[in-house]
């Protein structure tokens, strides 16, 4: 037999191949609108991929979607702030800047500038030196209340001159270190360094510069870096962390260097949202000790998941629910007890006010019979028709601990039927 034909050597192409479909249909003599059909509804044409109408718009709903997480998160989680943010040099408002805020029927609009407010005709008082903790659910509207306050944009706020701070992010790294983030957060120094040159050109002002001189050394005997330290330390940096840029640390130990900050210069009103989050054992008992001893002075509002750490530091609960806001006293756990004794209340006297109201009502409807209404017991029957009709009114002011009277003109309204809500747990 004749040998076999030699294999031609296998040769490399210098570039891919590339079909044009438009060329296979001209040398097929195919029709114009012949092409190919690709899977998944996609059409090729001259090297580029066109998607049908339906994959587009789907297409489109998700990258939306997606921007709109991303913009939530962002919001949420907020940008790191820079030292401007954190530092109090003087009180901000045109009123005073001692005693209690009250504030009184103010609402408080949804930050996405749609739907209804998370506030409505709310009350909120605090009480110089106490300690509230904020609760709800989560997406109640907790964090935008804080940044009401902090930023006074609530109704009332601007008459009152309170210094506030808001801890809610990690400060920012950049070169400077822990320590000088923290010496610089009170600039009040500053403030009367600037003060005491501007009146040194006049000349005139001896007393003033003097008065100025004298709290200068008060606020640096007393808010140095010494205080400083202790407060870092406590928080768990050690002496090489405490000098090293911020810019190497990790954003939870930044986060822990704006609560050093807040706690050094010390707010009239200290705003804390969730400041356990990026905290150890060693670090949230610290936080606990500090707030609750001598050291801290002023009124505190703190949003926490942590059960122990509000029972610890907590003297109130402000409970944020229903677009309105209710403060118990006493610490976390007290809040629980009281919320579930009125949840029983409330149903022992809607049970008690249903069997008096189908008592009455069998009664009427007795009586309303032929033959069963005689002059006597029309009487009877008006009297527990006007009975039933103002027994809403009596339990309404049973269950807020007064007493019903023939000359109230309000209306009726009962005991709110207990409803399934899903509850929050810390």
């Amino acid at each position: 037999p004749p040998p076999p034909p030699a294999e031609e050597p296998l040769r490399r192409l210098d570039a891919p191949l590339e079909f044009d479909t438009t060329q296979v249909v001209a040398d097929y003599d195919l029709p114009k609108n012949t092409r190919p059909a690709a899977p998944n509804g996609f059409l090729e044409r001259s090297g580029q991929v066109k998607v049908n109408k339906t994959d587009r718009k789907r297409t489109q709903r998700e990258e939306k979607r997606r921007a709109a997480a991303e913009q939530a998160r962002l919001e949420s989680e907020g940008a790191a702030v820079g030292l401007a943010d954190i530092q109090i040099t003087a009180q901000a408002g045109q009123g005073s800047s001692e005693g209690d805020i009250h504030l009184s029927r103010f609402d408080l609009p949804n930050k996405k500038g749609s739907g209804p407010d998370l506030l409505t005709d709310a009350n909120l008082t605090l009480v110089t030196g106490r300690r509230y903790g904020l609760v709800g659910r989560n997406g109640a509207g907790k964090s935008t209340l804080l940044e009401a306050l902090n930023s006074r944009s609530l109704d009332g706020m601007k008459w009152y001159s309170h210094s506030i701070l808001l801890v809610k992010q990690e400060v920012e790294g950049n070169e400077l270190s822990p320590m000088e983030w923290v010496l610089g957060a009170d600039g009040r120094p500053a403030a009367i360094r600037a003060a005491i040159a501007e009146l040194d050109k006049s000349g005139n002002e001896v007393d003033k510069i003097v008065r100025l001189q004298e709290e200068l050394a008060h606020i640096e005997s007393t808010k140095g870096a010494t205080e400083a330290g202790k407060i870092l330390f406590g928080l768990g940096f050690d002496s090489d962390m405490q000098n090293q840029p911020t810019s190497s640390l990790s954003g939870g130990w930044r986060r822990r260097v704006a609560i050093a900050c807040a706690l050094f210069v010390e707010p009239q009103i200290l705003l804390l949202d969730e400041p356990t989050n990026h905290l150890d054992l060693a670090a949230v008992v610290y936080l606990e000790e500090y707030l609750t001893s001598d050291a801290f002075h002023g009124t505190l509002v703190v949003v926490s998941h942590d059960r122990a750490f509000l029972n610890s530091v907590a003297t109130d609960i402000v409970s944020f629910s229903g677009n309105k806001l209710t403060t118990y006293r006493g610490d976390y756990q007290t809040f629980v007890d009281t919320v579930e004794q009125e949840r029983v209340t409330r149903a022992r006297q809607r049970e008690s006010q249903e069997m008096r109201r189908q008592h009455l009502q069998e009664y009427i409807t007795k009586h309303a019979k032929p033959k069963e209404n005689g002059p006597k017991a029309a009487k009877q029957r008006k009297s527990r028709m006007k009975k039933l009709e103002r027994l809403g009114v009596e339990a309404a002011a049973a269950s807020k601990g007064g007493k019903f009277k023939m000359s109230y003109d309000g209306e009726v309204e009962d005991v709110e039927e207990e409803e399934d809500e899903d509850e929050f747990e810390l």
